[in-house]
């Protein structure tokens, strides 16, 4: 029991990640940092599925230990370097927010 609900937590951040990316899809034409948000979270997403699947082949003995070590090393590189592109894409996207003019009546 406590296998699967780990199961469904860990496909459930893929598909939270796989949101991020639809949801600022859908905005790239209203801000330039639409569309690194929708790359990082594109990229985050493919990440997160790499690691799931990783992990079910480890165990399954599909892949050698040394070889699963070298290709999470990268994973983890590209991961990190994805959400950096996130934080960096929010920062810019309440950057360009803050010197628009406001919309609502004083």
């Amino acid at each position: 029991m406590i296998s699967l609900a780990q199961t469904i937590i860990a496909w459930t951040g893929v598909l939270v990640a796989g949101a991020g990316a639809v949801a600022s899809g859908m905005n790239i034409s209203r801000s330039k940092w639409a569309v690194l948000l929708t790359g990082a979270f594109a990229i985050e997403t493919a990440v997160l599925v790499f690691f799931r699947l990783a992990v079910q082949f480890a165990t399954s003995g599909v892949l050698g230990a040394s070889t699963v070590g070298a290709l999470f090393l990268m994973a983890s590189v590209v991961g990190v370097a994805s959400r950096a592109a996130i934080v960096a894409g929010i920062a810019g996207l309440f950057s360009e927010l803050s010197q628009r003019p406001s919309t609502t009546p004083a």
